[in-house]
């Protein structure tokens, strides 16, 4: 209730303090003060109680008789501390999973010795059915387990559930049943956008120069990428439970995810899996998760590769795969040795130039998984040793060691005529698939050496044509396509050869070059195909016509790169201390025959694990870019973002992705299997038991989690009570660690303006502020302002007071909510004091879970939060009302206390 200076301070001359109606006018009061009794109680069975109630119903409707206004559930639960952890220091019960989440707290905890049973009361918000229970150990190790609200007695060890079949005898492909055959390899994004960028900037060509960075394919020029190759494997038997998918990767079966493993996964990563909601990380509902990823101690975001043990073959096994793009997907690994980076180059453009090598396609793996559910595996695949990857690099080899020219250079010319002209053949830059025809470029034109060529002739006699401008041998692939190399053996397998009747033929075959006049769309109009007969008449022949100007000479060395035809894998484990990086690569879009929208699509990209991988891909305008206008989901992945994060639970290491802009990074969740062999139970470092090997990487040590914060908030005249609930506000948090059984009471606000103090603190003060020792708003020394009021951290834009805080310690099983439902105000203006409220009663005084946005001054709590008053009328609803503020009528707990 809120009062002026001169009105609280009216006395009757029996020295007794009266009630004012809020609205009275100071000469109403004066008329009226010989119609009020004097009391120094508030008479809560009586006639008062009557008022009470009418003035909480003329605000709140008919309140609930079974409304006790408690927002919090109490419980029991006997714990056994035998989690599979090498020493257990403590126990604890939390809200939620410690595991990528910001939002989880303490509810209770106790220091114990590894097997231990002990017995814990907590009280939790009525948010949560379901809490968490957790082993810690002296090094901040977190094992966890649920349990729903009402169980009396757990242990962890049935709790070690594996999220893949690996418990069978591992048996993996051996030293020479896998091949990589360099004829099917591709061609990565990265590579096919980084040689059209670097072919724009250096070529003349206004009109490609144009296309390229309308469509933002310049952000790949100079970037290093054109070397970047992908590998799949050649089918073959492998002699074991693996089996090598004719696409060019290994798998074998696993079991089926049961319910309890779907379950601990849940407990464990419930709420970074989820992928929509309404809280304040959500952008057009999805929920953003890169925060959590970065603020969280069990993750790496960046150097987030995985380095082999040298003993066990790595795997991946997805469990979760509810991206609805995710079967358009691809996923490929790398690997090397950090001593090979040779000095003065830069990790990230060395993996540039590794091979990258086929794990699994996505679809499958989804269709493995299908259950109905996004939780699910099928199939485990394999990331083998497919040996160093200097074996897959390029050699040069020079065009002059198999083939020799005439050193001239020629046009060649259509044998038929379109309206009137000749057309040539002409190098479309940046065009992989398809050679086009134009008509005549004269010796003043930027571009003629597009129209200019080579004839190279084997020893054998067959044929290869060296164009100019683009400097690669036009060839031939597929059914048609003519598509342009650089690649020795491309060039080799596929010569042609010429007869004396002007056909140009694939070398074995009698098919020919020729042009289809009536393709009509933009980028293949003009195209020339592989598949032409002889009966296609002038359309099937070519004129080769010297050119004798003086704007071009003929190339005197071409070099061609040279990769191994076949490499026989090693082995099938990954040499120790090699570092493991993993690429996601989505082809949402177009092919390969529709050369230009392959390029130029916004939902075709290569997402690596290394963040400087992704500078490119993470600043493409559309479905990977930041810098998208037409971004559904917001697009805040930043320019060096990694597009996954390494993170652990109960010592099992996980790999999550992130496949377009939204920052979920939950596209697609696997466990990593051959990566967990150290065992939960190693010793700490330092210690005299410590053997051999190192503490596994995925047992990340968490920060100290923060114990759970209760709000009080009273109003300090039930009678009169406007119900902002914000005259008086205090919050109390538990402290946890080396502070067991210390609580953080804080005073933040003091809305009204009538004398009152804050009585029955069951604690012991240990330092800070004495919150019983002065009136509330003494306690901050706070003025009256010239409305006369004292209203303190309650109005908006007005001075800011800093919380009074006292730490406290509390009687060992006393909960926050015990100690706060026995504190209440003692208000001297009136002479009365205000309990906490208790069933039947109205809500002068009410415990909230959290930190609590109270009502602004003079905003009823109804206002506030419009489902307080369902709740009040009907006590089983609407529990989570005080999660749904009015964001405009509160004001932030977190602004005042931090």
């Amino acid at each position: 209730m809120k009062t002026t200076k001169f009105a609280a301070n009216i006395q009757l001359s029996c020295n007794k303090r009266i009630l004012y109606m809020k609205k009275l006018s100071y000469l109403t009061i004066l008329g009226a003060l010989t119609l009020v009794s004097c009391s120094t109680d508030l008479d809560f069975e009586g006639s008062q109680a009557r008022i009470i109630k009418e003035k909480a119903e003329e605000v709140l409707g008919v309140i609930d008789p079974n409304q006790d206004w408690s927002s919090i559930n109490n419980g029991t639960v006997t714990i056994t501390a035998n989690a599979p952890l090498y020493d257990i220091a403590k126990v604890q019960i939390l809200t939620e999973s410690p595991f990528l989440n910001e939002n989880t707290r303490v509810l209770a905890d106790v220091e114990v010795v590894k097997g231990q049973t002990v017995t814990l009361n907590y009280e939790a918000p009525n948010l949560y059915d379901r809490l968490i229970a957790a082993c810690v150990d002296s090094n901040g190790h977190y094992y966890i387990k649920g349990f729903n609200l009402g169980d009396s007695q757990l242990t962890f060890a049935s709790s070690a559930t594996r999220t893949r079949a690996i418990m069978r005898a591992e048996e993996y492909p051996t030293a020479g049943t896998l091949k990589m055959e360099f004829s099917r390899t591709k061609t990565s994004y990265n590579a096919i956008r980084t040689i059209v960028a670097n072919e724009a900037a250096s070529s003349n060509n206004a009109e490609y120069k144009k296309w390229v960075n309308d469509n933002h394919i310049n952000l790949w020029e100079g970037s290093g990428w054109e070397n970047d190759m992908l590998w799949r494997v050649s089918e073959k038997s492998t002699g074991t439970s693996w089996t090598i998918h004719k696409d060019g990767y290994i798998y074998r079966a696993t079991d089926a995810m049961t319910e309890d493993e779907k379950t601990n996964l849940d407990d464990m990563f419930g709420t970074f899996l989820q992928r929509d909601g309404s809280d304040s990380k959500i952008t057009f509902g999805r929920k953003e998760n890169r925060e959590y990823i970065r603020n969280s101690d069990i993750v790496k975001l960046y150097n987030n590769e995985l380095v082999s043990d040298g003993s066990t073959p790595l795997t991946v096994t997805p469990i979760w795969m509810p991206s609805s793009e995710i079967g358009k997907c691809s996923l490929y690994f790398y690997y090397y040795n950090p001593s090979a980076i040779p000095s003065g180059m830069s990790e990230a453009d060395y993996i540039k130039t590794l091979p990258k090598f086929l794990a699994m396609s996505c679809s499958h793996a989804k269709s493995a998984a299908n259950n109905g559910t996004d939780y699910g595996k099928g199939n485990e695949y394999l990331l083998p040793y497919y040996g160093e990857p200097e074996n897959y690099a390029a050699s040069k080899t020079d065009v002059s060691s198999f083939a020799t020219t005439d050193g001239k250079l020629y046009r060649i010319r259509l044998g038929a005529q379109r309206e009137g002209l000749d057309y040539y053949m002409t190098y479309t830059f940046g065009n992989e698939t398809g050679q086009q025809v134009a008509t005549i470029i004269n010796d003043n034109d930027y571009n003629i050496a597009t129209q200019l060529w080579q004839v190279y002739t084997t020893s054998d006699g067959y044929k290869m044509l060296y164009n100019l401008g683009g400097r690669k041998f036009l060839t031939w692939a597929n059914s048609w396509d003519t598509p342009f190399t650089d690649i020795a053996s491309e060039v080799k397998s596929r010569y042609f050869r010429f007869d004396d009747d002007h056909h140009i033929f694939r070398y074995n075959n009698s098919k020919a070059l020729g042009l289809s006049w009536q393709m009509a769309s933009k980028y293949n109009k003009f195209n020339i195909g592989s598949d032409k007969g002889t009966d296609n008449g002038e359309y099937a022949k070519w004129y080769f016509e010297e050119y004798t100007g003086n704007s071009a000479q003929a190339a005197s060395e071409i070099t061609l790169k040279d990769y191994n035809s076949s490499i026989t894998a090693p082995g099938t484990v990954i040499p120790s201390g090699y570092k493991i990086g993993l690429m996601l690569r989505k082809e949402s879009e177009g092919n390969i025959s529709n050369y230009a929208n392959y390029v130029k699509h916004n939902a075709n990209g290569c997402c690596y694990s290394f963040g400087q991988l992704n500078r490119e891909i993470n600043n493409f305008p559309g479905h990977f870019g930041s810098g998208n206008s037409n971004s559904t989901y917001g697009g805040s992945m930043e320019t060096d973002d990694p597009r996954t994060a390494i993170f652990s639970g109960n010592g099992r290491t996980y790999i999550a992705f992130e496949d377009g802009s939204d920052c979920q990074f939950n596209d697609l969740v696997m466990e990593i299997g051959g990566y967990d062999k150290t065992v939960l139970e190693t010793a700490p470092e330092g210690s005299e038991e410590k053997s051999n090997g190192v503490e596994n990487e995925c047992l990340y040590s968490l920060e100290e989690i923060e114990g759970i914060s209760y709000t009080l908030c009273f109003e300090d005249r039930p009678m009169e009570a406007d119900y902002d609930m914000n005259d008086v506000v205090l919050r109390c948090r538990r402290l946890t660690g080396k502070y067991h059984n210390y609580v953080e009471l804080s005073l933040v606000a003091a809305g009204g303006n009538d004398d009152v103090w804050i009585r029955n603190i069951q604690a012991t003060l240990d330092e800070g502020s004495d919150l019983g020792s002065k009136e509330v708003h003494d306690l901050f020394k706070a003025d009256y302002d010239d409305n006369g009021n004292r209203f303190v951290n309650t109005v908006k834009g007005a001075q800011k007071y800093t919380p009074r805080t006292g730490t406290y310690l509390i009687e060992e099983g006393m909960t926050i909510p015990m100690l706060l439902s026995q504190i209440y105000i003692e208000n001297r203006s009136t002479g009365h004091t205000i309990n906490v409220s208790k069933a039947s009663e109205s809500p002068y005084g009410i415990i909230i879970p959290g930190e609590f946005d109270y009502p602004m001054e003079g905003e009823r709590i109804t206002n506030a939060y419009t489902t307080f008053k369902n709740w009040a009328n009907a006590a089983s609803m609407f529990g989570d009302w005080y999660t749904m503020p009015e964001e405009e009528l509160t004001i932030k707990m977190k602004e005042i206390i931090h």
